[in-house]
């Protein structure tokens, strides 16, 4: 399991990576199993509670007395992990079970692993990780484990106070002072979760737990890697407290495909059970459940009756009229397997069986219609959500962080109509080799009811996110590999003809041929050399990716329709535009940039946190603002258990406006978009928003778009901001080239602003947030716009040459970046005077002709580098630097033929 640059920098910032359901529980399995073996066991390795009750408080050294929890310390979703955050070969320094027996589990005082093993093992640095492993589920009933996330920073706090009736055996704690100190910095977080869960702690992070009063264990294994260069050999304690054995250790397969048969094998005797009472509803609503994936949904499968189908009437081709009937490529649920949707209903027998949802019957009689009315027939069956929706399109926020479960929940967040409603009837039907007409009636009974809601109703499904992976990468239907091709009515929708269901109606009606045959089931996928034809006609060819910035006015609702009548944007875009689908979404009474795509593949890539592009908003508040309530924003801030990431904010003075106004404007920056975010976080300032604009998504700004107009990205622009790889992912686009232009290599690119993000130069903060930019041989501009996208303030551009000049005014206008930026027709050896020191420059002149001397000699007299000024430069791998008196190289990277160097003054000229 290979974390994302974006979980490692949550670990290095808080300390904490926790990973609610990481296993199964059919995984966990064994390691349950052994529990009892091993708080059974009597030697030097047990501590007992001091109540008199006998129950153990830890157990030592499990892996060496159970194979499970040998095999769980080398599994590959909890070593890799380890491996990856200390970046060197790991051993096991200890291991330790902490079960907390109900009513008798004791408290831990707040206290830090690493001063234990620095101070008595001799550990020389907290290069170390440990890794938590959920046995139990975990609640605020049964005593949690307590961390201050980010305490690591501020180094050793506690200190040692030995246990006189264990040798060898040491508590260390923290005195009650400083932990107010550090909870007053670092709001305390208790880590819940279902059993499974796992956490990566540092082991220099402040934890603790209270007393176990409930009559529920609370068992957690703990397993502490170190680094084998930072191995403990300083003492002679027993082996279970101080592992000598630092062979650097190597994950086994992981086992999850196995899993997945069992659980299927699982699933097929629960449904063929089910098969024998079609139409029965099995499940109900559920109750309350802390180990609910989200809340409030209602679960269920519904059988589908033996019924033909009956085709939807009414229905007609068009752009805007057809509803926002977005192209999600890869994961079309038509060709989903079916099969693994078993997921879902397992879990739901289990709840039904544990008593967490109420089962209710139907008649058997009544129709699948009748069913589907009695659960959906209202928009809060679909699970309620905030009437005007959110400032993005939100990852749930269940997603506690992780960085699956957030692109999961956006993706379902972010099906098209088709897709929901097929989804939806999966869900009701289950698994089985039902026929056609009991599919289109499934289909049918969900289309009808399908809303504005229906996405959040998925998202109550029980574990749905975290299997819809699993889903898109399985065999077909049928047990075999997926037939080659696309399904017939997804290769007409891509066509722009129609959307997917209209699609299906064309194919009922039998207007739709294949190489000349009429086509009776849409459940056909067609080659890339077959030909599809509608009433005699070939298909249109299919457009390319395009997107437009559009300026939406307050009270429209970013929504296909609305239950309610409420005006709607899709009402208001211009006929001549085609289908269309935004990207992320601007609530009810929000304005400003909203990103359209006639692509779904587009759409997605776009909202996820994985471009790393900011969303730049101006927000009005009521009243005076002081800038030490922002401050509680900049390392993220948790509102009603949603933890939400940093936010730069800022007071935004305008002209002519006094002190003690009734409103402020501020400047808002983040990267998460979570449902409502900037409001919810404000509020919980105690200030109310009364006004937000939305100014910028990554690279694409608002600029001078008024009300209501929008302006289509010039698909060089487009393809360039996006990179070439991902440009030929999508296809289509169509890269700058034949300009005597060399852009910056993808993955130099993505190297160049992964290190400066990590703030690896720069202290640990990253320096492009509010900078000021120069790049210089600007080229296209790609750099520089990249640096806009993720915070930076200013960026100037120096340029001569024309057709770079021409393409880098363009980018620079279809973004809409203007305000933000100002070109110069400039050779850099002879570059205008700065207004003021740059606080990043990019330099990127032509390989191999000696320009980098000269120009870093020309722009440190004209002002633009200053002492301060970090300076990035990209040479050919072979180049050596050759570099002025004065300037230090602080390090070097080579990424494919491109090297890149980073240098700051450190010496006057």
């Amino acid at each position: 399991m290979r974390l994302s640059d974006a979980e490692v920098a949550e670990y290095r910032e808080s300390g904490c990576l926790f990973f609610p359901g990481l296993f199964a529980p059919e995984e966990i399995a064994a390691l349950r199993a052994g529990l009892p073996r091993l708080l059974a066991r009597d030697g030097e390795e047990v501590i007992r509670e001091k109540d008199g009750s006998g129950a153990a408080r830890l157990v030592y050294g499990a892996h060496a007395f159970e194979e499970a929890y040998r095999r769980m310390s080398l599994h590959p979703r909890v070593l890799e992990p380890v491996r990856h955050l200390l970046d060197e070969e790991v051993y096991i320094h200890q291991t330790r079970l902490n079960p907390k027996m109900g009513f008798h589990g004791g408290a831990w005082t707040w206290h830090q692993d690493f001063g234990t093993w620095h101070r008595v093992d001799g550990m020389p640095a907290p290069h170390c990780v440990m890794t938590t492993v959920f046995l139990d589920d975990i609640s605020a009933v049964n005593s949690p484990l307590l961390i201050i996330p980010g305490s690591q920073h501020f180094g050793l706090r506690d200190e040692v106070a030995p246990e006189a009736d264990n040798v060898g055996y040491v508590v260390m704690e923290i005195d009650k002072r400083t932990v107010a100190e550090l909870a007053e910095r670092m709001p305390i977080r208790a880590l819940e979760g279902p059993a499974g869960s796992v956490a990566f702690l540092h082991c220099n992070i402040v934890h603790g737990s209270a007393p176990n009063v409930s009559p529920y264990r609370r068992a957690i294994w703990y397993i502490n890697y170190s680094a084998v260069t930072n191995a403990a050999r300083g003492t002679d304690r027993a082996w279970h407290l101080n592992n000598r054995d630092f062979t650097p250790l190597r994950p086994l397969a992981d086992d999850s495909a196995r899993l997945e048969e069992v659980l299927q094998q699982r699933a097929a005797g629960a449904l063929a059970q089910a098969a024998d009472h079609l139409g029965t509803v099995v499940g109900g609503r559920l109750l309350e459940d802390s180990r609910a994936v989200v809340d409030a949904a209602a679960l269920w499968v519904v059988g589908a009756e033996d019924q033909p189908a009956q085709a939807r009437e009414g229905d007609r081709l068009g752009a805007h009229g057809a509803g926002l009937q977005g192209d999600v490529e890869e994961l079309s649920m038509l060709e989903m397997d079916v099969d693994k949707v078993c997921f879902v209903v397992v879990k739901m027998r289990e709840y039904e069986e544990e008593g967490l949802i109420r089962a209710e019957t139907d008649d058997e009689e009544s129709s699948l219609d009748e069913q589907a009315e009695e659960e959906l027939g209202s928009a809060e069956e679909f699970g309620a959500t905030d009437e005007d929706g959110g400032e993005e399109e939100a990852p749930a926020e269940t997603a506690s962080g992780d960085g699956i479960l957030e692109e999961l929940a956006t993706f379902v967040r972010n099906l098209d109509e088709e897709e929901q409603i097929e989804l939806v009837a999966l869900a009701w039907m289950g698994r089985g080799d039902y026929e056609a007409e009991q599919w289109d009636e499934a289909k049918q009974a969900a289309a009808d009811r399908h809303n504005d809601r229906t996405a959040e109703y998925l998202l109550g499904i029980p574990l749905l996110p975290d299997y819809l992976e699993v889903l898109a990468a399985s065999p077909s239907r049928a047990g075999g590999p997926a037939p080659a091709g696309e399904r017939i009515a997804k290769v007409i929708a891509r066509s722009g003809l129609c959307s997917r269901r209209e699609a299906e109606a064309l194919i009922a009606q039998g207007r739709v041929e294949l190489d000349g045959e009429t086509v009776t089931s849409p459940a056909l996928n067609v080659g890339p050399d077959q030909r599809v034809t509608v009433d005699g006609e070939a298909l249109p060819r299919r457009e390319p990716p395009r997107l437009w910035r559009y300026h939406k006015p307050a009270g429209l609702l970013t929504a296909a329709r609305d239950p309610e009548g409420r005006a709607t944007l899709f009402e208001r875009l211009p006929a001549e535009l085609p289908r269309v689908m935004p990207v992320g979404r601007l609530d009810l009474n929000s304005e400003g940039l909203l990103l359209l795509t006639n692509d779904g593949g587009l759409k997605r890539r776009l909202e996820l946190p994985a471009t790393g592009w900011r969303r730049r908003y101006r927000v009005r508040v009521f009243g005076s603002v002081a800038p030490r309530q922002l401050e509680k924003l900049r390392d993220g801030i948790e509102v009603a258990g949603v933890r939400y990431g940093p936010i730069e904010a800022q007071i935004d003075p305008r002209p002519g406006e006094a002190a003690g106004r009734a409103n402020t404007w501020l400047t808002m920056t983040l990267r998460e978009g979570k449902n409502r975010e900037i409001r919810r976080v404000c509020e919980a300032l105690g200030l109310t928003v009364n006004r937000l604009i939305r100014l910028a998504f990554g690279p694409f700004q608002l600029g001078n778009l008024k009300e209501g107009e929008v302006e289509e990205v010039p698909a060089k622009v487009l393809s360039e901001q996006l990179g070439a790889k991902l440009s030929a992912e999508l296809g289509r686009l169509v890269a700058p080239a034949g300009e005597g232009v060399r852009p910056t290599a993808d993955r130099t690119r993505e190297a160049l602003f992964g290190i400066l993000e990590g703030g690896r130069l720069t202290g640990g903060v990253s320096p492009l947030p509010g900078a000021r930019v120069l790049d210089a041989f600007a080229g296209t501009g790609a750099l520089g716009l990249e640096a806009l996208s993720r915070g930076a303030a200013r960026v100037d551009f120096l340029e001569r040459y024309a057709p770079s000049l021409t393409a880098l005014r363009a980018n620079v206008a279809a973004l809409g970046a203007g305000e933000a930026c100002r070109v110069h027709d400039r050779d850099v050896l002879h570059p205008p005077a700065a207004e003021a020191p740059a606080d990043l420059v990019f330099l990127d002149p032509p390989y191999n002709q000696g320009f980098a001397r000269p120009a870093l000699e020309a722009l440190r007299a004209a002002g633009w580098i200053a002492a301060d000024t970090l300076v990035c430069l990209e040479l050919l791998k072979s180049e050596e630097p050759d570099l002025p008196d004065g300037f230090a190289l602080l390090d070097e990277r080579r990424y494919g033929k491109a090297k890149l160097c980073f240098l700051r003054l450190d010496a006057p000229a």
